[in-house]
């Protein structure tokens, strides 16, 4: 499956496709172009599923909110 994210508020788009898919336990790669973004994938550590975009991870919803208010005011810079 592929995915791309075009237009205004790309960041944020981008952040909650990978939201929606660790809510679903859906193991998935974020690239731009040739560079790693993020990603999401099953962390048999902490028994977890964890995702990742620009170096910022979360592990839950409250996480996804924290992260999204960082890519807003990344946005906003």
């Amino acid at each position: 499956i592929s995915r791309d994210v075009t237009g205004e508020g790309k960041l944020i788009k981008a952040m909650e496709t990978l939201e929606r898919l660790r809510c679903k336990s859906f193991q998935a790669v974020a690239w731009k172009g040739d560079e790693y973004i993020g990603g999401v994938w099953y962390n048999p550590n902490y028994e977890q599923w964890v995702a990742e975009f620009l170096a910022l991870e979360w592990i839950d919803g409250p996480g996804a909110a924290q992260v999204k208010e960082q890519l807003q005011s990344m946005a906003k810079s």
